[in-house]
């Protein structure tokens, strides 16, 4: 006889409407610092590379802000 089907885990609890609204409010930010990572490794793999230092970010924020992917307002701009 086929044993019983386990019972369903109790569903997570939400997240507290501080941390959605950190989120939310940061979320510019959090898609831009993603999108500068992403470049930096396309560009270290592309170059055969498998090292990715302060160097490469910067060339890829510069590559980026070139192909007309800008920061978010508000974003230091000795950062870029």
């Amino acid at each position: 006889m086929p044993k019983p089907r386990p019972s369903r885990p109790p569903a997570p609890t939400p997240a507290p409407p501080e941390l959605i609204r950190l989120v939310e409010e940061n979320w510019p930010l959090i898609q831009w610092k993603e999108a500068v990572n992403n470049e930096a490794w396309r560009l270290v793999r592309a170059g055969g590379g498998n090292r990715c230092g302060a160097e490469q970010y910067n060339a890829a924020r510069r590559s980026l802000i070139e192909q007309g992917v800008l920061p978010p307002p508000g974003f230091p701009k000795d950062r870029y």
